[in-house]
C-alpha cells in the first residue's frame, strides 16, 4: 500500500549517522511517496543527501554534540522548534539524545512524534549529575511521543519505571543488510586475528582490550583497531592512554566508511563495551559469520548465545577477557568457523533491516490511523 502525501522529517544529531543507519529506510519510505526532510548537523556526508532530489535537506547549524553551552542549547531547541513550524510535517522520527530530547520537549500541534533511543549512553553507566537531569528530561519528553523505541530491554524497563506507558516498545536496533554484510572470506586461524571497531573512548573498553591483547600476544596473534579518537567524548582518552595504545602493536587504522575488508580477515571480533543501545559493530561482524567476545552489558549482552556464538565477560575485567581471548585461540578453525555460523543465523533470524523496517513503517501506519480515528471523532 502506497501512502501518498505523508510529510515526514527524519531528526538526528549527525548526517552520519541518517546514512549510516538509515539510508534503506529512506529510500523505503521514498518509495511509498513519503515526502521526506532530513534534519542533522552540517557533517562530511550531508553529500551523500544533497545529490537526491525527491530529498529536502533542512542543515541545524545550533546543534553541536557535545555541547553543554546553556545558550547554545536554547538556541537548537528554538532552531529546532522553528524548523519544524515551517515544514509542519504529520510525522517525526527523532534519533539520538539531543534530537530525542529537544524535538520532544514541546508538544507541537497535529504532529506524531516517533522518538528512537538508540542507548542511554555513557551518563547511565554510573550515577551522577547528568544522570539525573537526563531522567528529568526524559520523564517530560515521553509525555509527548506517540511511540518511543529503545534498543535492548535495560534501557526499556528503565523508561517504563520513568514514564509507565504501552507507547514504549522494544526494536531490535536498525537492522543490518545481510547481502552487504556477508562474508567473502572463511575466517582462519593463521594468523589468529582479533578485530575492534568503534570510537577510540574508555567506555568502549579499549584500554582492557590492550591490555588483554598484550598478555596474549605472540608471532602468530594480531589486533587490528578501526576507529577515531573521540576528544569531546566525557571519556575520551587522555594523552597517556593514547601513547600506550599507539605503542600496544595493534595495528590501527582510522574510522572506516566501510569495515567488511577488515572483518574478512579477522578471526574473532571483540567489543569489551561498558554500555551499548545495541551494537551495530556486533552487529555487522555477526552478519559476516564471525565468532564474538563482548561484555554482559545492555546492548551487547542480548546478542551472544554463551559458547554457540561468542563469549561474555564483565566489563572493565581484564582478567576475564584475557583469559577468554586465550581460550579462544585454542580452538579449533572448525569450531570457531560453527561459531560464525551461528552469528550469522541469529542475524538472519532477529536482526535482517527488512524486518526492522516493516515494523517501523506498521507503527506509522498505526499512528495515523489512530490519528484520524481521533479527528474523526473530534469532528
Amino acid at each position: 500500500m502506497k501512502v501518498k502525501g505523508i510529510k515526514l522529517v527524519l531528526i538526528a544529531n549527525t548526517y552520519w549517522y541518517l546514512y549510516n543507519f538509515r539510508s534503506s529506510l529512506i529510500q523505503k519510505m521514498l518509495d511509498l511517496r513519503y515526502e521526506i526532510h532530513l534534519l542533522a548537523a552540517p557533517d562530511n556526508y550531508e553529500d551523500q543527501f544533497t545529490k537526491h532530489k525527491d530529498l529536502h535537506i533542512h542543515h541545524l547549524q545550533n546543534l553541536e554534540r557535545p555541547s553543554t553551552n546553556i545558550i547554545q542549547e536554547i538556541r537548537s531547541i528554538k532552531e529546532i522548534s522553528r524548523i519544524l513550524d515551517a515544514i509542519k510535517p504529520q510525522l517525526v522520527l527523532s534519533h539520538t539524545v539531543k534530537p530525542n530530547i529537544y524535538c520532544n520537549l514541546f508538544r507541537h500541534k497535529d504532529v506524531i512524534k516517533i522518538g528512537f533511543i538508540t542507548g542511554l549512553g555513557s551518563p547511565f553507566i554510573q550515577d551522577g549529575f547528568l544522570k539525573k537531569l537526563l531522567v528529568r528530561l526524559y520523564k517530560r519528553v515521553l509525555k509527548n511521543m506517540n511511540i518511543t523505541y529503545c534498543e535492548n530491554q535495560e534501557d526499556l524497563e528503565f523508561l517504563q519505571k520513568i514514564q509507565p506507558a504501552s507507547t514504549i516498545r522494544y526494536i531490535a536496533g536498525t537492522g543490518v543488510n545481510t547481502d552487504f554484510y556477508r562474508q567473502e572470506k572463511s575466517l582462519s586461524t593463521e594468523p589468529f586475528t582479533f578485530v575492534f571497531s568503534g570510537r577510540l573512548i574508555r567506555d568502549k573498553g579499549i584500554m582492557e582490550l590492550l591490555t588483554a591483547f598484550k598478555r596474549v600476544r605472540d608471532e602468530n596473534t594480531r589486533l587490528i583497531i578501526m576507529g577515531d579518537l573521540d576528544r569531546q567524548n566525557p571519556s575520551a582518552l587522555i594523552a597517556s592512554e593514547i601513547a600506550l595504545l599507539n605503542e600496544s602493536g595493534a595495528e590501527i587504522y582510522s574510522h572506516q566508511k566501510d569495515v567488511r575488508p577488515h572483518i574478512n580477515s579477522s578471526t574473532v571480533f571483540v567489543l569489551p563495551s561498558y554500555r551499548e543501545g545495541l551494537s551495530r559493530s556486533l552487529l555487522e561482524a555477526m552478519s559476516m559469520s564471525r565468532p564474538i567476545i563482548t561484555t554482559k552489558v545492555p546492548g551487547c549482552q542480548e546478542l551472544i548465545e554463551e559458547g554457540q556464538n561468542g563469549f561474555l565477560v564483565p566489563a572493565q575485567n581484564i582478567e576475564a577477557l584475557t583469559d577468554v581471548m586465550r581460550h579462544s585461540k585454542t580452538l579449533s578453525e572448525a569450531t570457531l568457523i560453527d561459531m560464525g555460523n551461528r552469528s550469522r543465523q541469529i542475524i538472519l533470524e532477529k536482526y535482517h533491516e527488512e524486518k526492522i523496517h516493516d515494523e517501523i513503517i506498521s507503527s506509522i501506519r498505526e499512528v495515523l490511523t489512530i490519528e484520524a480515528q481521533h479527528s474523526t471523532y473530534n469532528s
